[in-house]
């Protein structure tokens, strides 16, 4: 098999002029297509039109080599072949489809991956202080994998692809600026290469253990597809999971007075819909037998009642689960556009926060999870609002034939028939008796009612993980999501406790849970998608879900085109995984207008950029992990900048509880810090939010950098740029890689943008590029907090005017003869 294997990288696809033609126009050759030259071509024509000749004759016997593998996936017997030879021709699979990309993507990712791993190294004659650009790695001589079944020509091209993934993210996609490398690695590059090298190899292991060695992508991105058989599999009746009795919980008693008083008025609810009702057409007749015996199984439990006049409807259909049941979803989407907008809900947990946990190594931590059983089903609504939950109608006749019963038996399940009988023909509208899964209130009242029943069984309000909160910090941290609920406890005793409150609390207010999800106190588990783990302190993407998305958008990569539809639902999982790692969110820009494209089901060619950007996104996807063991770097740093001078950074040593308590005010509540001001400051203004005083003069801070800007820029940029600037400051030094970075920040946009990872802005979005870059190179997690600007350290010197007595010390040379006299002495980097 023709593979990569033995060759650790890819030389350049070169091609040979033609007779008379002396000049080659380098990177043309992933063009298509060729024809007769004319003699009146120019010479440029010429050359253009034999790069796509044998570009195309490429194409042509490459896509003939893999046609039959893709058309006939299992036509070699299994059983035949060994489980180690099976292994070894998955990673061969795999490693063939990552370098057709690198070598055929035809986007200028895959232009700058040849020109780089090809290209001569630079001699730089100056200090190399930047951790970008970093050079290839030509041999693999890092201690982990060691003994690993994974090949090390397979290693070391994923590596060098995450490599030049980061250079290009770093570069903000101009790969002009970062094509020449200096060969060598830097102390600095050397620690970044090991950290990336180490997510490089968890990332393949777990490749290999969730798809048990198939890893093969050929047709991986077909699950994304609109056509895709499972993905909205039609209705069967017995198995949509259903609650034994629905509705025996009240949310009214749970929720807040302001959220139950909001939904006791239909009036209000809907005071801006329009005069008429909302009604849609009845159920498609290949499905209406499956979806009268659904009715009669909800009608049975309680979920929905019979109404001859509803004042809406919206259809049903069904999406799979994981354990090959199926779960009914009711289409509100036009009641909810005429509802008032629902508050977001209450205290929400997402990945990104797990981002905020630290666990110390060789901590024991004990995670444990509970999971609502039909959360949606058991949640009553009340008696005014069920009008409104309509679905497609029925007869009573249709309804005989599937329940063997009789028209007038029932008659019983009609809520409005007043004082006589329906009629057996007549419409009826199946209406729901609890808050449907698809209403845009229904996720908030779920919300509130789970909370309040985490609060009576006595978790404490600090102790929720939210986005919108301070991060807990005690002996029980609680997240919940809707219908889980999720601890982690670092007291065994705690939380045995807290598991058996819950789970009397739900039996009491008939919210039911399912035994089958149960997680107690155990020191790994799943939850939001995420992979949590005590022992390796790390919360990263679940295999399953991750192996199936980096196959499908290497696959997408080699096929060039997809529907708008299918990769707008693979992005939507690939942003749920960079919750985790946030920076990750800067790499996406171009690909927003493809999948906003019409019509969004028709196949289309992936543009150039779109393509690079796909390519960046996979390739970086081994570092869509939060290390969990980050500790604060015991130091605060300010940055600032102003357009009549420059750029200023400070920084105050400080212990690590301090560096902690400040990142808990990071950049998400209105929170800010103060200090104390001198008598020549200026009096501080009033401002929003929840201000906070540190018990520390300004002039605590020493002064790191005050620099004169090299040119004129809108103040948001240059105040992007001064981040910039102290964060290539900090990482200048081994010693600060893989920590929390708690930096003052003046900037609220800039702020926003850093702390979100991605800006809309194009000049602020490059920037945020290369943050995004530093970060996940050197494993660090950016804690921005708001400063006002009289009370910045970074201020004075970014507009020239700082003391002496405050510019950090420079180290002299008596001071490194003490050093090493002393062989404990820390080492300066």
């Amino acid at each position: 098999m023709a593979s990569a294997i033995g060759a650790p990288f890819l030389a350049p696809f070169h091609f040979s002029p033609p007779p008379g033609l002396t000049q080659s126009v380098h990177g043309l050759h992933h063009c298509m297509s060729s024809s007769k030259k004319p003699k009146h071509c120019s010479p440029s024509k010429q050359r253009r039109d034999f790069a796509r000749g044998a570009a195309r004759r490429e194409w042509v016997r490459r896509t003939a080599a893999r046609k039959p593998a893709c058309q006939n996936p299992g036509v070699s017997d299994a059983s035949d072949i060994k489980p180690e030879e099976q292994m070894r021709q998955g990673f061969g699979d795999l490693e063939q489809a990552i370098a057709d990309v690198l070598k055929y993507g035809g986007n200028p990712f895959s232009c700058y991956f040849q020109q780089w791993m090809g290209g001569s190294p630079s001699v730089n004659k100056f200090r190399q202080r930047e951790i970008f650009p970093l050079s290839p790695v030509r041999t693999w001589f890092f201690q982990v994998g060691e003994g690993s079944i994974l090949p090390v020509s397979l290693r070391l091209l994923m590596l060098n692809a995450c490599i030049a993934g980061m250079n290009f993210l770093a570069a903000d996609f101009k790969p002009a600026r970062f094509l020449q490398t200096t060969g060598r690695h830097t102390a600095a590059q050397l620690d970044v290469l090991q950290h990336v090298a180490g997510r490089v190899c968890s990332f393949l292991e777990v490749l290999s253990e969730a798809s048990s060695g198939q890893l093969s992508v050929c047709n991986a991105f077909e699950q994304f597809e609109e056509q895709s058989p499972d993905r909205y599999p039609k209705l069967r009746a017995e198995a949509v999971d259903l609650p034994a009795v629905a509705g025996t919980c009240d949310p009214s008693l749970l929720i807040p007075t302001e959220l139950a008083a909001a939904i006791e008025n239909p009036s209000a609810l809907f005071a801006s819909r329009k005069a008429e009702v909302w009604l849609q057409g009845p159920f498609p007749k290949g499905e209406k037998l499956e979806y009268v015996n659904l009715v009669w199984r909800q009608l049975q439990c309680g979920k929905t009642r019979l109404r001859i006049h509803v004042n809406a409807t919206g259809g049903v259909f069904c999406v799979g689960k994981s354990n090959g049941r199926q779960r009914e979803v009711w289409d509100g989407s036009l009641v909810s556009a005429g509802a008032a907008r629902p508050p977001a809900p209450a205290r929400l947990a997402n990945p990104s926060c797990f981002a905020d946990l630290q666990f110390a190594p060789g901590q024991r931590v004990y995670m444990s999870k509970r999971d609502i059983h039909t959360c949606f089903d058991i949640l009553h609504a009340p008696d005014a609002l069920q009008p409104y939950f309509g679905r497609p109608p029925i007869t009573l006749q249709e309804l005989a034939q599937v329940s063997k019963l009789s028209v007038s038996s029932l008659q019983q399940f009609v809520a409005d028939k007043g004082d006589g009988p329906v009629s057996a023909r007549e419409n009826l509208y199946p209406a729901s008796t609890v808050w449907p899964m698809g209403f845009s209130w229904s996720s908030c009242i779920a919300q509130a009612a789970t909370l309040a029943c985490c609060v009576e069984a006595g978790v404490c309000t600090s102790s929720f993980m939210d986005l919108d909160s301070p991060p807990p910090s005690g002996p029980e941290i609680c997240g919940v999501a809707t219908d889980d609920t999720f601890f982690f406890h670092f007291d065994k005793e705690l939380g045995r406790k807290r598991l058996s409150d819950l789970d009397a609390v739900l039996a009491a207010n008939g919210m039911p849970k399912n035994a089958t999800k149960d997680v107690s106190l155990q020191s790994s588990m799943t939850a939001l998608g995420c992979c949590i783990d005590a022992e390796t302190g790390t919360a990263q993407p679940e295999p399953s879900k991750v192996t199936a998305l980096f196959r499908a958008w290497i696959d997408l990569l080699n096929k060039g085109r997809a529907s708008p539809r299918s990769v707008s639902r693979a992005l939507g999982l690939h942003q749920w995984f960079c919750l985790l790692q946030r920076p990750a969110f800067c790499v996406f820009d171009a690909v927003y207008e493809f999948v906003r494209r019409e019509p969004s089901s028709v196949s289309a060619d992936l543009p150039s950029s779109v393509g690079a950007e796909l390519a960046v996104a996979a390739f970086i996807m081994p570092l869509l992990c939060a290390d969990l063991r980050r500790t604060f770097l015991p130091q605060l740093t300010a940055c600032d900048a102003a357009p009549a001078f420059g750029f200023g950074v400070a920084y105050m040593r400080c212990s690590r509880a301090v560096a902690a308590e400040v990142g808990a005010l990071a950049e998400r509540r209105g929170d800010y810090v103060k200090f104390y001001l001198g008598p020549d400051d200026p009096a501080p203004k009033d401002r929003l939010g929840v201000p906070h005083l540190l018990p520390y003069p300004k002039q605590r801070f020493k002064v790191a950098i005050s620099a004169r800007a090299r040119y004129k820029a809108h103040s948001g940029v240059l105040e992007a740029h001064g981040l910039l600037l102290a964060l290539k400051w900090l990482l200048r030094k081994r010693g600060n890689f893989h920590h929390r970075l708690a930096i003052l920040i003046d900037a609220k946009a800039v702020l926003g943008a850093a702390s979100k990872g991605r800006s809309s802005a194009p000049v602020i979005r490059g920037i945020v590029r290369q943050v995004g870059a530093l970060l996940m190179a050197t494993n660090c997690l950016l804690r921005g907090i708001y400063v006002p600007s009289e009370h910045n350290p970074a201020d004075e010197p970014s507009r020239g005017k700082w003391h002496r007595g405050n510019r950090a010390r420079k180290v002299q040379k008596s001071s490194l003869k003490r050093r090493r006299q002393d062989p404990f002495a820390t080492p300066k980097v």
